[in-house]
């Protein structure tokens, strides 16, 4: 049978969970059945790690106002706008899907949906989009699900909350497919027992420190800052909690990331909230770690730290946003109401004194990943998906 040939686009070469996501599938998916080819609008590391994959990879260079722009600062003129910058980029990437001529576009972040249709249409090429985002209500987001439902051969989000964005009429389109999101669990589990890693001996902090921490993409719709509001109330209470904020910022954020650093320096919280800037180590991290907090402030899509918390037992306390009713079901985690300061502090302390909440959430964590959140379901239903 001949191989299907598909280029998989990202607008970005930084690495973040929807990157991440991304370099799995290039681990994963059967090379008997299909030969992948990344391409990216942007050097950086996305490529090499790609290549250490054995997979093809390559740059077509973007204009930066382009890729600057937050997928939250995107209104139509600025859509357009941006569209209009890219064509001689696109016409770059419709030269190479003919000349090797692939079978498949597969785009995998905003800005290379539309530029990955557009593209497709003129070339021939049918187009799959893995949508990641909950758009920001408005006339562009209206624009994109128009175009997806109208051109995009198949659309797979990431969550049911992703998915209600494609409602026509009443209902989802046949198109859409939610696949959630996974890990190598195995590989993961292998990596969490074999690290070294030890903010503890890093930090130089007491060795019955306890750590509470978030992980991820530095980004005000993220809300790190809360961790620091917990932190002021905690660390009265526990003299040997230490809270970390375990991440950088990636996309046109680093006037919120200088917020959060202020923000520790006035409330004099310098030696109980570290950062540690980005992480390769995030298996270890998340073992290392007693608890996880993730309180974005919009909704969340996904949450791809929170199953690699989960993976390894970490319990995690988040803010009902978006995805993580349906990730922490189950009692696989706590869910708190989104921005109440209050019920994180009250529920981290509870966590902390009752071991046997705590050892529960862990278990209970540990069969959700396993039971739904492992690459093998990934990659089958992606496998399927694709071949049909």
């Amino acid at each position: 049978m001949k191989k299907k040939r598909i280029v998989f686009l990202d607008h970005t070469a930084k690495i973040s969970g929807g990157e991440r996501s991304l370099l799995l599938i290039l681990k994963k998916l059967d090379r008997t059945r299909f030969n992948s080819c990344l391409v990216t609008l942007e050097d950086g590391p996305l490529l090499e790690e790609a290549k250490k994959l054995g997979v093809k990879a390559v740059s077509l260079i973007f204009p930066r106002v382009v890729l600057k722009r937050r997928r939250r600062d995107i209104g139509l003129v600025s859509l357009c706008l941006s569209l209009f910058v890219s064509l001689s980029g696109i016409f770059r990437l419709v030269k190479l899907l003919k000349t090797q001529s692939f079978d498949i576009v597969y785009t995998n972040s905003q800005k290379s949906h539309l530029i990955g249709l557009i593209a497709g249409i003129i070339a021939g090429v049918p187009v799959v989009w893995h949508f990641r985002d909950v758009l920001p209500d408005g006339i562009a987001k209206r624009v994109v699900i128009l175009l997806g439902n109208m051109f995009a051969k198949r659309i797979i989000v990431i969550s049911c909350i992703v998915a209600k964005q494609f409602i026509v009429a009443g209902r989802i389109r046949s198109k859409v497919r939610v696949v959630y999101n996974a890990i190598d669990l195995h590989d993961f589990i292998e990596q969490a027992k074999n690290s070294k890693t030890s903010l503890k001996k890093e930090f130089h902090l007491p060795d019955n420190s306890q750590i509470v921490a978030t992980v991820g993409q530095i980004a005000r719709w993220k809300g790190q800052e809360y961790i620091v509001y917990v932190a002021e109330a905690l660390i009265k209470r526990f003299d040997n909690l230490y809270f970390f904020i375990i991440g950088e910022p990636l996309f046109a954020e680093d006037a919120y990331y200088r917020k959060i650093k202020d923000l520790v320096i006035a409330k004099g919280l310098e030696k109980r909230v570290l950062f540690t800037g980005f992480r390769w180590d995030i298996p270890g991290i998340m073992k290392d770690i007693d608890i996880l907090l993730h309180t974005p402030v919009e909704p969340e899509p996904f949450g791809r730290v929170i199953i690699e918390a989960m993976a390894v037992g970490t319990p995690v306390v988040a803010f009902d946003m978006g995805a993580l009713k349906e990730i922490l079901r189950d009692s696989a985690g706590i869910l708190i109401s989104p921005f109440d300061t209050k019920g994180l502090e009250e529920t981290i302390t509870s966590l902390l004194l009752d071991k046997q909440s705590y050892r529960m959430i862990s278990k209970n964590a540990e069969i959700a990943v396993r039971n739904r959140f492992d690459s093998f379901r990934l990659i089958t239903e992606l496998e399927e998906l694709l071949t049909n």
